[in-house]
């Protein structure tokens, strides 16, 4: 089931972010809200570099 746009933003998650995130304009971007940054994905498989340190692009192929 989808939801709304305005209930998707009632979720816990942006609760979360405090409230500076409901007050932002449609034409601001999220991350100029003072503790709200991008960090690297502590998931990512070092695997997938390779030795020059560049993400390797992996074949959705079988």
């Amino acid at each position: 089931m989808r939801i709304s746009a305005a209930d998707g933003t009632r979720h816990a998650f942006f609760n979360s972010l405090g409230p500076s995130v409901h007050r932002l304009p449609d034409t601001v971007s999220i991350f100029t809200i003072q503790g709200i940054g991008l960090h690297k994905d502590p998931g990512l498989r070092s695997s997938t570099l390779n030795t020059s340190g560049k993400i390797r692009r992996q074949s959705m192929l079988f």
